[in-house]
C-alpha cells in the first residue's frame, strides 16, 4: 500500500497561539497546491513505513468494525485513527475534517462574531491563553490559564479542537454556556456568555504626561500602519519615550509581528546580526529568516515593552527581538511559550491536518517555545491597595500627620498628572513601574549630557 501522496510546501500559519482564534478570524499566509511528490521526494532515503506496521493499523479498524459494542463505520475509525496519530504529537497538531477544514478556508473576516478568547487544546480540556480585550469572555471575567471542561453540557474531552471552536462560535446574540475550572482546589465555575459582533481594532494610544503608551491586543494586516500612525500623532507633542503594552497579546500574523517589530530597529546600528525572527524545521520549506531594514522610526526613543502570560507567539517574537538587540527593557511576567509554527496539510479536497513543522528562534538563537520570554525586570500581576484586610489604611500609621501634636501646615494642591498617575499605581502597576523606568532612562541620559 503507496502512502496517500499529500504536498510538497504548505502554507506556514501565522503566528497566532493557534490562528483558529474562537472570535473567529483565522490567518493563514496561502493555501497549499496539491502535488504528485511524496512528502519525502527530496529526501535522500524515504522514512521506513512497513506492510506489517499497515496490516497491524487495518487489524485494529477491522476488529473494531466487527466487535465493538456498537456499530462504527470504516470513515470514522479512519478519522479517529488520523485524529489520535496528530493528538499524540503535540498540543498544537490536529486533524480538521470537513467542517473544520470549510471554516479555515471561508472564514477571513476583521468582524466575527463570537466571544472573542484564544485557547489552547490540552488534555481533554481548552487551556485559555487570554481573552480578546472588550469581548464577552473579557467581560465575564475569564483569564489566562483557565481550563474550559464543558461547553453547553457537552465534555471537551468528547470534541476535536475545531469540534469544540465551532460549539463556542454562533450567531451574534446567542448564549453559550461554559464550566471553567480556575482552582481545582474549589468547584467549578459556571459562566454564560452572549456571543456578540465584534470589530477589532488591534491598536490604542494615549499620553501619559510626557510618555507615549501604545497598547497593541493583537498582531493583524493593518498593525504596523496603525503603530507608525499612533507615534507620529504623538510625536506632535513632546515625547520622551514610549511604552509597548502587549500583555494578553495572544499573537497573530507572523508578517505583521516582523513588520511592526522593524519599526523600532535600525539595520545600519545591529552590526552583522540583523535578524528579527528565523525558523528551523526538518523540511527546507520551514527555513525562514527575517532581518531589520534601515531606520529607526522612533529616533531610539527609550522603549519600554510590557508582557504577561497571556503574551503569546507573535507579541513574544516581538519582545525577544527588542530584548536580544538591546532596544527596550522587558517589564511584567514571563510570557506564555508558544514558539512553534504550524502548516496545513490538505489531505484531499474536504479535510486537512495541521501540524508543527518548525520552531521560531530569537535573533540570538533563543528559542521561545515552552520557555516563553523572561522580563528584564519581573513584576508579579497583582493588584497594589492602600488597605489592609480590615479595611483600614495601611499608611496611617506611616505618615507625619498621624503622630500626636505634629505641626500642620497649609495643604499644597497636587498637579493633576500627579494625581493621574497615583491612581494609575493602584489600577495598574506594572504600567506605572514602565512609566517610572522610562523617567529614569531619560534622567540617567540627562546627566550623561551634563558630564559631557
Amino acid at each position: 500500500m503507496q502512502l496517500l501522496h499529500i504536498i510538497k510546501y504548505a502554507a506556514i500559519m501565522d503566528a497566532g497561539q493557534e490562528a483558529f482564534m474562537l472570535y473567529g478570524y483565522l490567518r493563514v499566509t496561502a493555501i497549499a497546491m496539491l502535488v504528485s511528490a511524496p512528502i519525502w521526494a527530496e529526501e535522500k532515503t524515504p522514512p521506513i513505513y512497513t506492510q506489517q506496521d499497515t496490516m497491524r493499523l487495518a487489524a485494529v479498524i477491522e476488529h473494531i468494525n466487527q466487535f465493538y459494542l456498537d456499530p462504527v463505520t470504516y470513515p470514522k475509525l479512519v478519522d479517529s485513527a488520523i485524529k489520535g496519530m496528530l493528538r499524540d504529537l503535540d498540543p498544537h497538531s490536529d486533524y480538521l475534517d470537513a467542517d473544520s477544514y470549510k471554516l479555515l478556508q471561508s472564514n477571513t473576516s476583521n468582524e466575527f462574531s463570537g466571544i472573542g478568547i484564544e485557547v489552547n487544546y490540552e488534555d481533554g480540556l481548552l487551556r485559555v491563553v487570554t481573552p480578546l480585550d472588550e469581548s464577552p469572555a473579557k467581560k465575564a471575567g475569564l483569564k489566562p490559564n483557565d481550563l474550559i471542561s464543558h461547553i453547553n453540557g457537552q465534555r471537551i474531552d468528547k470534541l476535536s479542537y475545531m469540534q469544540a471552536i465551532q460549539m463556542i462560535r454562533g450567531k451574534q446574540g446567542t448564549d453559550v454556556e461554559l464550566v471553567v475550572i480556575r482552582d481545582k482546589s474549589q468547584e467549578p465555575l459556571i459562566m454564560n456568555l452572549k456571543r456578540e459582533q465584534i470589530k477589532y481594532a488591534s491598536v490604542k494610544h494615549q499620553m501619559y504626561n510626557d510618555i507615549g503608551y501604545i497598547r497593541i491586543s493583537s498582531f493583524g494586516e493593518t498593525t504596523a500602519q496603525e503603530v507608525i500612525k499612533a507615534i507620529k500623532s504623538m510625536q506632535k507633542d513632546r515625547i520622551s519615550g514610549l511604552i509597548i503594552d502587549l500583555r494578553n497579546n495572544p499573537g497573530g500574523l507572523l508578517d505583521a509581528a516582523i513588520s511592526t517589530t522593524d519599526i523600532f530597529l535600525d539595520a545600519n546600528t545591529l552590526g552583522k546580526n540583523k535578524k528579527i525572527v528565523f525558523t528551523k524545521g526538518r523540511h527546507p520549506y520551514s527555513q525562514v529568516e527575517a532581518n531589520a531594514t534601515p531606520g529607526d522610526q522612533t529616533n531610539n526613543l527609550p522603549l519600554v515593552v510590557l508582557i504577561n502570560s497571556g503574551s503569546a507567539s507573535a507579541s513574544e517574537i516581538f519582545a525577544q527581538a527588542l530584548m536580544d538587540h538591546e532596544r527596550a527593557i522587558i517589564v511584567g511576567a514571563r510570557s506564555f511559550g508558544k514558539g512553534s509554527v504550524q502548516t496545513i496539510l490538505p489531505i484531499d479536497e474536504q479535510s486537512a491536518i495541521k501540524i508543527t513543522t518548525a520552531l521560531y528562534y530569537s535573533p540570538k538563537g533563543i528559542s521561545i517555545q515552552s520557555n516563553g520570554v523572561i522580563p528584564d525586570i519581573e513584576i508579579p500581576e497583582l493588584t497594589v491597595s492602600v488597605k489592609d484586610k480590615d479595611g483600614f489604611s495601611l499608611d496611617k500609621y506611616l505618615r507625619e500627620q498621624n503622630l500626636s501634636h505634629h505641626i500642620s501646615a497649609q495643604q499644597a494642591s497636587q498637579p493633576e498628572n500627579k494625581l493621574q498617575l497615583k491612581e494609575l499605581a493602584k489600577q495598574d502597576f506594572t504600567l506605572y513601574q514602565g512609566l517610572l523606568i522610562i523617567k529614569g532612562l531619560n534622567a540617567i541620559d540627562e546627566s550623561q549630557r551634563n558630564l559631557n
